[in-house]
C-alpha cells in the first residue's frame, strides 16, 4: 500500500472516521499526534493495531478542535506509541 495510503488513512480520522488499516485491513489505525502548540505544525505517527505497521507524517498543521502534544515533550510524544515496522514510501 504504502505511504499515500498512510496519508489517505490520516486524512480520514481527522474527519473523524474510524479507518482500518491500509495494509492488513484488519486492525484499527491509531495516531500519535505531536506539534508546536504556537504554530499547530507538527508530525503524526500512524500505526495499526494489528499488523503493527505504519507511517511517519511529517510537517502537517492540526485544525482547530484536533488534539495534540506538545513536540517538545518528548516522554508525551513517546507514551503509548509501540514499535511499529514504517511503510515504503510509493
Amino acid at each position: 500500500m504504502g505511504y499515500q495510503a498512510w496519508l489517505t488513512a490520516y486524512l480520514a480520522k481527522l474527519s473523524g472516521k474510524e479507518v482500518r488499516c491500509p495494509e492488513c485491513g484488519v486492525g484499527a489505525v491509531n495516531w500519535k499526534l505531536a506539534g508546536d502548540p504556537a504554530t499547530r505544525f507538527g508530525y503524526a505517527i500512524l500505526w495499526c493495531s494489528h499488523c503493527g505497521k505504519g507511517s511517519h507524517l511529517s510537517r502537517v498543521k492540526f485544525p482547530e478542535g484536533i488534539e495534540f502534544v506538545s513536540m517538545f515533550d518528548v516522554d508525551a510524544v513517546a507514551a503509548g506509541v509501540p514499535e511499529i515496522q514504517l511503510v515504503d514510501e510509493d
